[in-house]
């Protein structure tokens, strides 16, 4: 049995052959490798201490933007701290998702995989 490699290297080399039953079979056979892999990939995510990094990064995000937001707590009836934190915590989950995916914990789903018309970016070109 291939790996999920060859199946998408053959199903963007075979665009052509969409709809068809080899292209279905061998559709079906990526998903089948990718389920697979990702099983056998269970139990290999981020340390305990690269979680805590990471929820730490989050946490001070989002004091930091309470904190900026804190000035203008008076002129904003204090709806400046929530929104401040919200602000700063969202900027820090995009920064701790990004490092995510630059080492490799987390699937890049911002594009999508145009043979299958699915996220699956790293198999397909």
């Amino acid at each position: 049995m291939a790996n999920a490699n060859a199946y998408a290297e053959w199903i963007v080399a075979n665009r052509d052959k969409k709809d068809t039953p080899d292209f279905e079979t061998v559709a079906a056979a990526y998903k089948e490798a990718i389920a697979e892999e990702q099983d056998q990939a269970q139990g290999q995510g981020p340390s305990i201490g690269r979680m805590a990094a990471d929820t730490g990064i989050e946490v001070g995000g989002a004091i930091a933007g309470q904190l900026a937001g804190a000035p203008l707590a008076p002129v904003t009836f204090g709806a400046s701290i929530p929104i401040g934190g919200a602000i700063g915590g969202a900027a820090a989950n995009i920064a701790v998702q990004k490092g995510q995916i630059a080492r490799g914990e987390r699937e890049d789903f911002s594009k999508r995989c145009p043979a299958l018309n699915c996220f699956a970016p790293r198999y397909c070109a």
